[in-house]
Parts: structure tokens; sequence; C-alpha cells
């Protein structure tokens, strides 16, 4: 008979579970990355392999690769600031040439080939490097006033366009040659930028505050999306910029905070406690902002003061304190094992509840859930209700129990990134 069929597949859905369970945030793995001469290394920089760029004691450009650890390079000797690396593990920075303050790439090798000011200027830093060795930085120029520009391999620096004002510096830049950075504005504004290949000018980035507020981003992944700081009530917090939207990452209200790094949409970077201490932060749409230190599996001694950086792998490393001592760190994250609890029904119901005569019509069949948050079971959840949604009525049962309707789900350039511009 019909009506046995349908006991059958109430008595099948019946016994599915769908519970209310969100999803796990992501937690990490912690390592400490050691010393070079004794002395722990500042991090400005990770690439998708794991190494890395840093600085010791301010002046001593230095890179961590897995397996060997911190080096040097005796082309590099002297004041050398390491700001960036890119997937070759190609280092970009500045340092003290016979000629003066330069940018410089540093290439396995090829070697060093420092990058010349732009016509009239005298010296050039550099802040960011991409996988074809464009690097991105400041240069002044005839008048002194710095000036944002790109230099690709064995070719000399070219000026970028700003926004209307006489300084700029770019920072970041991306493996498809978007560039961030932060440009003055008629007014005399420093606003945060990101220039798109191709296009006349950059996208200006203002703040909370509108265009009196100062911003700047230096943080850029391979979408496009870009993090830096920006004005709100008069206060530099984290942002990211994406499709036109600036959104506020600082959710700890402190009175200083920075977006360092993006890879794959996740945010990094820190943040300053109202007792001045700074701590690192992490952020992603799905789990929004959090101190990274509450992400820790198995953490003990330590603190993390401020992540700087983040590859597509979820790698995050930055600087920290480990048994109250200055520590370099990595951030793995912890494999989340596969949800295969299976989801419940808690009734099956059908509507309308009888037909007489029978006559073959469908009969909508629906599960009632309790109201849970959207989790990794709401696709086993539609598969259940799809096989529930219809029956047909049999012909020899002229009624069928009461079916109410079931309940909707509901888903519940530099450490501190100085500002080129003062207040008015």
């Amino acid at each position: 008979m019909k009506r046995c069929v349908f006991a059958v597949v109430a008595l099948f859905l019946a016994s599915v579970s769908l519970k209310s369970q969100g999803a796990d945030v992501a937690l990490y793995t912690v390592e400490n990355l050691g010393t070079f001469g004794g002395e722990v290394p500042s991090i400005t920089g990770v690439n998708a392999s794991g190494q890395m760029s840093g600085v010791v004691n301010g002046s001593h450009a230095v890179r961590y690769t897995p397996g060997i650890g911190w080096e040097d390079f005796p082309a590099l000797a002297g004041f050398a600031i390491a700001t960036g690396i890119n997937s070759a593990g190609d280092l970009v920075g500045y340092r003290f040439a016979p000629a003066g303050l330069r940018a410089f790439r540093y290439r396995d090798g090829a070697g060093l080939q420092d990058i010349e000011p732009l016509p009239g200027g005298t010296m050039t830093f550099g802040y960011a490097i991409n996988d074809a060795g464009d690097v991105v930085g400041g240069s002044d120029a005839t008048d002194g006033v710095l000036r944002a520009f790109r230099a690709a391999p064995s070719l000399p620096a070219v000026q970028l366009p700003g926004l209307g004002g006489a300084g700029a510096f770019a920072c970041g830049i991306n493996n498809a040659g978007q560039i961030v950075g932060q440009a003055t504005t008629a007014s005399g504004v420093g606003h945060a930028f990101r220039l798109d290949p191709g296009q006349p000018v950059p996208v200006q980035i203002t703040s909370f505050d509108g265009a009196a507020g100062i911003s700047i981003a230096c943080a850029i992944d391979a979408d496009g999306r870009v993090g830096g700081q920006a004005d709100q009530t008069t206060v530099p917090r984290a942002f990211r910029f994406f499709g036109g939207s600036l959104l506020l990452l600082d959710t700890f209200g402190s009175p200083l905070s920075n977006t360092e790094s993006i890879a794959g949409g996740t945010s990094v970077g820190w943040y300053t406690r109202a007792d001045g201490e700074s701590r690192a932060f992490v952020h992603t749409d799905a789990d929004g902002s959090a101190d990274l230190n509450t992400r820790l599996d198995g953490g003990a001694g330590w603190v993390l003061l401020q992540a700087k950086g983040i590859n597509a792998s979820g790698v995050i490393v930055g600087d920290g304190t480990f048994n109250g001592a200055p520590a370099a760190f990595r951030l793995t994250p912890v494999p989340v094992a596969a949800d295969t609890t299976a989801p419940v029904i808690s009734s099956l119901t059908a509507n309308p509840s009888s037909i007489f005569p029978p006559n073959g019509a469908m009969v909508a069949a629906t599960a009632r859930p309790p109201a849970v948050r959207a989790s990794p079971d709401r696709l086993p959840v539609r598969s259940a209700r799809r096989a529930a949604r219809r029956i047909r009525s049999s012909s020899a049962a002229a009624t069928r129990p009461a079916m109410p309707r079931p309940a909707r789900l509901t888903s519940s350039f530099l450490r501190t990134r100085r500002r080129l511009s003062s207040r008015a």
C-alpha cells in the first residue's frame, strides 16, 4: 500500500539527525623561529613557500628559509632594511649605497640591483616586490618631494600617477600588477590608493571620516583586496577595502591599529590596547576579527604582538614574546576534521492532511527541524527536505496525518606604518 511507503519514508527521515552546529573557528599551532646572531629578527613579509624577509637590530637585512633558518648576504652588508619577499625568495628594501640611500632588489644568482632615483632625485626606498620582480616604493625628485614609483627588473624607476597633490609612495603590489600606497590629494590630505594596470589614475580610498580623514594602504592580495589603516573619528584604525566598500576590521575599540597583510581574503595585523601594548589579530568574513592570542592551540608562554604577514596557505608570521622574551613566530592552521554528524529532523508532516476522494495528486511533505544557524549540515538538510517534499497520495487511503509547515532555517612602511601627511 502507498500508506506503507509514506511510513517508511517518514521513518527514514526521522532517523536523520539535524543539529544546531556552527562552523569551527580556525586554530593555529605556534612555532618560535629562533634568532640570527643571537638577535631576534623583526619579520616584514612571507611568501608562499614560507620564506620570510626580516630585519635585525633595525639595520641588518635577513631572510628565513624553512630547513635553513635565518641568513644574511654579503652584498647587503652595512645598513640594509629588507621590507618584502616574493615567491622566488627575492628581497626588496633599501640600503646605504655608495651613491646614497637606494631601493634594492636582491635575487639569488643575479645578486644585488640598486634602483636609481627619478630624474633630479637623490634617494629611493623599496617597499614591495611581486613575482615578476617589479619593485614599488618612493623616490624624491627635483623638488625634493617623495613620489611613488615602479621599477621592472633591469629598467629604471617610472613615476606613478597620484591623487592631485605633490607627495606619494607605493608600498604594495600583487602579481596582477595592482599597486597600493598613499598619495596626497589636491587639498593636502594623504589618502590610500590602488592603481590598477592600464588605468591613468588610481582608485582613491578615503577614510571612515570621509575625505577629511587620513588613510594608508600597503597590503593587497591576489584578488585586489586592500588593507591598511584609515581614520575613524580621527583614530587610525585597521580596514579592508574591496568592491568599493571600506570595512572596519578594528572591532576592539583600540586607539591605533593596522592591517599588515591579506591573502585569500584573510587579513592580519595588530591593534593597540588601552595599556599601550599591541596584540596581533586576524579577520575573515566568516568569523570576523579576533585576537590571535585566543586562537592558539597550545600556546602557553606566548604573547603575539603583531601579525606581519600571511600567505596563501594561511600561515601567519609576526613578532611576539615567549616567556617574556622577544620572539618571532609562525602560526600554522590546525586542520579541521570533516563534520560527519548526520542531520536530525524532529517531525515530518504533510499538507493537506487529507484528500477525499483519492485522486492521485501530489501531497507536499515537509520536515520540521529546530531553528539552527547555517552550518555544514545545511546540504544534507536540503537533500532530506527534497526527499520528503512530495509524496503521492494513496488511492487506498483517504486521510493522512496532520502535517504543519517546518520552521525556516536561520543563519544566524614599516613597523608602525608612519603616514606621510600631517593633520591640518
